[in-house]
């Protein structure tokens, strides 16, 4: 799960998503508070793929969590266990 700030860059984020596609990490999260925009993608096989999000219901379902993250003015996550 990463949250940009102001002093992230393009290339770095981009090195990291192929960081974690290449090392087989299940699922990556993105964030950005600035624009409270919320993107993920789900590895399927080799290769990730992104997360359709339904513009008035950003929420996606994490296997890994098992929760949903949802962006409404900021990132809810709640980590209690269900």
């Amino acid at each position: 799960f990463e949250i940009l700030s102001p002093g992230n860059k393009r290339a770095e984020m981009e090195k990291k998503f192929d960081f974690y596609q290449t090392h087989g990490v299940e699922e990556y999260y993105l964030y950005d508070p600035k624009k409270n925009n919320l993107q993920g993608w789900l590895r399927t096989n080799a290769a990730y793929l992104e997360v359709a999000l339904e513009e008035n219901e950003p929420k996606i379902l994490s296997k890994a969590l098992k929760n949903v993250i949802e962006a409404q003015g900021g990132i809810n996550l709640s980590l209690s266990a269900k």
